[in-house]
């Protein structure tokens, strides 16, 4: 159902998350974009808007229904129910619409979520790609065990949200899988880093 893998690119290197879904692009956009909807499988936000734009500096819950905003505006996820914990801040990167969305967390780095039509054109559905990029392999290698978890269970919640049903999996067995890969992401880093000594 969902697929891990780990890309290696010219600016980094990307966990990737793939699945799909039968419900089509609008349907899977406006899940992946609405307010309401994005607080049931991840967390509720607000939009802390820049300087000189609309509310001018102060936040503002997006209600519109039509995504979370445009790109430059930082989103602050209330991750825990307790008022007197700090939001956690996304900067919003890039957005494009029944596309996709870019946001970076801070320290944890940038993480985005595409949205393309299934291969199949005339079977209908919507591929749904999750990536976390990192600076490097050796950076991934440190990462991995412990962010995939995170990703690939909120990706499973925007599944179930999509109508897929009974996507749960032991957590022992999503840490496993997720240190497996870790251990192989480390293994490649070494020989990369073998070869560069050479």
């Amino acid at each position: 159902m969902i697929t891990a893998s780990v890309v290696t690119w010219e600016n980094g290197t990307d966990l990737v998350l793939d699945a799909a879904v039968t419900a089509d692009v609008e349907t899977v956009w406006t899940v992946m974009t609405d307010p309401e909807a994005v607080a049931e499988w991840f967390a509720p936000f607000t939009v802390e808007e820049s300087a000189g734009e609309g509310s001018g500096g102060s936040d503002s819950e997006d209600s519109s229904g039509d995504g979370p905003a445009d790109g430059g505006r930082t989103l602050l996820f209330r991750m825990d129910e307790n008022p007197d914990e700090e939001p956690l801040r996304a900067e919003l990167v890039d957005i494009e619409d029944h596309g996709h969305v870019l946001v970076e967390f801070g320290a944890l780095g940038k993480v985005g979520i595409g949205i393309t039509p299934t291969d199949d054109p005339g079977a209908g559905g919507t591929r749904i790609v999750v990536t976390h990029t990192f600076e490097s392999l050796a950076e991934a290698a440190t990462v991995i065990a412990d962010i995939g978890p995170v990703w690939e269970t909120h990706l499973r919640y925007l599944l179930e949200m999509l109508g897929v049903p009974d996507t749960t999996v032991e957590e022992q067995e999503l840490y496993t899988r997720y240190a497996q890969l870790a251990d192989e992401v480390a293994a490649e880093a070494d020989t990369d880093a073998t070869e560069e000594d050479r």
